[in-house]
């Protein structure tokens, strides 16, 4: 996101606060996402769609950015990539855990997802047994060697976090934070609905009904 971005959001949530007696960034973050459709519907929408380019271009450029950043802390570490790590950190989150439940928090396919906890597994970093209810369950658990390692990475991949808001101001973190907040409730209600036979004209329109 440019700074010029940054601009055009504060200007737009200036409007939004102008018309609402009770404003707040959940329904902010609404009223934005209908104020740029609508815009496009009143002759805006090539503009709307080279903004929508250029903020998928720029999220796209940073996220590169960032894996950089986060190679030099897992040189530190026996896991080698981000994905390996957020594994960790989920199976921390979630206890003692399914397969299926770690992959739909860490949002990866299942035969992704198995490959990165086979190798998690040789690493020794998590344990695998079966479901007392079930045994065709597997759980899986966070050994002591994997909980060292999440506390090993955890300060580095922290100041990882730090460095990718750069010395953005307290309010435009706030207001960045609240709209990543809706597009991930918004994505997160695509993907609970996900069918694999669905194609992607038949998602977007799903997602975004005209």
């Amino acid at each position: 996101m440019t700074a010029s971005d940054i601009c055009r959001l504060i200007h737009l949530y200036e409007v939004y606060e102008s018309e609402h007696s009770h404003p707040n960034f959940e329904q902010f973050s609404i009223w934005l996402f209908k104020a740029l459709d609508s815009d496009s519907t009143e002759g805006e929408s090539a503009d709307g769609q080279r903004l929508a380019d250029r903020a998928h271009r720029t999220m796209h450029r940073i996220e590169k950015y960032v894996a950089l950043y986060a190679k030099k802390v897992l040189r530190e570490l026996p896991v080698s990539t981000m994905e390996d790590y957020y594994f960790l950190e989920a199976i921390d989150l979630l206890g003692s855990a399914p397969k299926s439940e770690v992959y739909n928090a860490t949002v990866t396919e299942t035969t992704t997802g198995a490959q990165i906890l086979k190798r998690l597994q040789r690493l020794g970093l998590i344990s695998e047994r079966p479901d007392e209810v079930d045994r065709r369950v597997k759980l899986v658990t966070l050994t002591d060697e994997g909980r060292d390692v999440l506390e090993q990475g955890r300060a580095g991949f922290a100041r990882v976090a730090q460095l990718r808001f750069g010395n953005m101001a307290a309010s435009d973190r706030d207001t960045l934070s609240e709209s990543l907040r809706y597009l991930e409730a918004f994505h997160s209600d695509i993907h609970s609905q996900h069918r694999s036979d669905e194609t992607f004209e038949q998602l977007f329109v799903r997602a975004l009904p005209s």
